[in-house]
């Protein structure tokens, strides 16, 4: 039965018992064998969302179909937490009409994160494993900014949050 590499990550490692390396070494084994390094990336772009006005400019009693209208480029400028895009390319229309701007129309901040963890398993018997583990989520500490406001007015088109920072974890696991 063919065994697959990305489901046993055991095979991965060339130190230990049975390895090319300290296999025959009780201490080399002991320090050097049973180690595990895991990773995931993810690389995503933003999602887009569409540009409202605050309150029911159309009076037709539902808030969320007020859009306004686009009067300039709307990706002229930086790309800045105070200003993701261009604020001054839309300005409200006329009470009663309809805006121009489109449905997700307006692109937010991607996502770029690494995580990482490091396993040590040690042997408890023939039967039992305690396994350390440390497990660090964006390990880079990469500033992941949340979304920017796509309401008309005070604060449009600005990020005022952030995901998660680093977060390390240290814990420990017993398999029997």
């Amino acid at each position: 039965m063919a065994r697959s590499l990305a489901n046993d990550a055991t095979l991965l490692s060339p130190l230990g018992k049975g390895k090319p390396f300290a296999g025959n070494n009780r201490i080399g084994r002991a320090f050097l064998g049973g180690w595990q390094l895991n990773g995931i990336t993810t690389f995503s772009s933003g999602q887009y969302n569409t540009p409202t006005l605050a309150g029911d400019n159309l009076n037709i009693g539902d808030f969320s179909q007020s859009r306004p209208d686009v009067v300039g480029n709307v990706s002229a400028g930086r790309h800045a937490p105070t200003q993701w895009f261009n604020a001054a390319a839309f300005s409200k229309p006329s009470y009663g009409t309809p805006g121009n701007a489109g449905r997700n129309s307006l692109e937010q901040p991607g996502y770029q994160n690494w995580d990482a963890s490091l396993f040590k398993s040690l042997p408890l018997g023939e039967r039992a494993n305690f396994q350390l583990r440390m497990e660090a989520f964006n390990v880079f500490n990469h500033t992941q900014f949340g979304h920017a406001s796509t309401s008309l007015g005070p604060g449009f088109g600005a990020i005022t949050s952030t995901r998660a920072a680093r977060i390390v974890q240290i814990g420990g696991r017993l398999v029997f």
